[in-house]
């Protein structure tokens, strides 16, 4: 059969809803109609839920993973460095004067979607001075946060999650801490 004969009846049977899979989607093994097979999604983490597997490169060199802060309490601001309000965010966060550092938690704001070096640079140009991590693939915010930035976590000394919420509520989080950090 020549080349346009072959073409003819591929459209032909593809308009018809005949192809196998394997040609419909190029040959690639995919799942009937050519949709490629779906990624296995991690479960979103919820307040009460432990959090284990977290690893976030410092953008100062190192990481932090939820393991290395067990028997502290922390509280992790996720933000965007284009965000504004995430960068006040993570300003007020890192104040040591603030209520949050007053209260005694392990501080980490957490810029999404950038690597180390330009999470340096954000950190420099806005006056950032808390502890920064970098997700740039998005892994520890689609495990943590339900959508929108800033977000804030707060963990308590077991590592489970006692606060997931939209925005940074600085008083909301500082009373939350205390309460976890009393005996």
């Amino acid at each position: 059969m020549n080349r346009i004969a072959a073409l003819l009846l591929a459209v032909a049977m593809a308009a018809a809803g005949g192809l196998p899979a394997a040609a419909q989607d190029g040959g690639k093994g995919g799942r009937k109609g050519g949709d490629p097979p779906k990624k296995e999604e991690r479960k979103r983490l919820s307040e009460g839920d432990e959090v284990k597997d977290l690893p976030l490169e410092l953008a100062a060199g190192g990481s932090w993973t939820a393991a290395s802060a067990r028997g502290k309490v922390a509280v992790l601001v996720f933000a965007g460095d284009w965000s504004p309000e995430s960068m006040e965010a993570l300003k007020r966060l890192g104040d040591p004067k603030g209520k949050v550092a007053a209260a005694g938690a392990e501080t980490l704001g957490v810029l999404r979607d950038c690597g180390a070096e330009k999470a340096r640079k954000a950190a420099k140009d806005g006056g950032i001075t808390v502890r920064l991590a970098v997700d740039p693939k998005r892994r520890a915010y689609d495990l943590l946060a339900r959508g929108g930035l800033p977000w804030t976590v707060v963990l308590d000394r077991a590592g489970r999650i006692a606060l997931s919420s939209s925005g940074f509520d600085e008083e909301a989080v500082a009373r939350k801490v205390g309460a976890l950090l009393k005996p």
